[in-house]
């Protein structure tokens, strides 16, 4: 595997459009929660992500176009993009945004920063004085992180039934050539 320039503005523009759909609900509903002192760092984390994604789908070897593998990342891209949709929808206003399921992922992203701040003692989400910029862009990182992990379990399951459906398109009976066990020339029965 190795890095290939060529694809960089193909892939800075599609991951561009992305990322900025598919964060848009949790960044409405970080607004919802009072996040809004801390824009510019939950930018620097969306933008972090959209480095990390850039950079990957430049490498060689990862999603080669035409293969399974990009056929079932492109069918997930649209999955999650649909939810994403859906979830701005709901995250337009504070009564229905519960039902998001961006609501639920920041909530998860949370706890597992909760998690990591107590095993690790880094004083990274201080509860009684609120949260710091440093916590908004640790907050908007992992829980991008998580949606792209559940985003390549759902291109996992995608490919293993799409691997499964061509399996079953190149298994093929072979027709002609077989005795007919009605005719004379079926060899006989043991």
């Amino acid at each position: 595997m190795r890095f290939n320039a060529s694809k960089l503005p193909r892939a800075m523009a599609l991951w561009a459009g992305l990322v900025a759909i598919n964060a848009l609900p949790s960044f409405i509903i970080a607004m919802h929660a009072d996040f809004g002192a801390h824009v510019p760092m939950i930018l620097a984390g969306v933008l972090t992500l959209w480095v990390i994604y850039v950079l990957a789908a430049c490498v060689d070897g990862v999603m080669e176009e035409g293969g399974v593998g990009a056929r079932a990342m492109r069918l997930a891209v649209k999955i999650r993009t649909g939810i994403a949709l859906v979830s701005l929808l709901l995250a337009l206003s504070e009564e229905s945004m519960r039902f998001s399921p961006d609501f639920y992922s920041g909530f998860a992203a949370g706890w597992l920063l909760l998690l990591f701040d107590h095993v690790m003692k880094t004083n990274l989400i201080n509860l009684d004085g609120g949260f710091g910029p440093q916590t908004a862009y640790a907050l908007t990182v992992t829980e991008g992180l998580l949606v792209s992990f559940l985003m390549l379990m759902l291109a996992f399951f995608i490919l293993l039934i799409l691997q499964k459906r061509e399996a079953r398109k190149q298994m093929t009976w072979p027709s002609e050539g077989l005795p007919d066990e009605s005719s004379n020339n079926a060899p006989p029965a043991p």
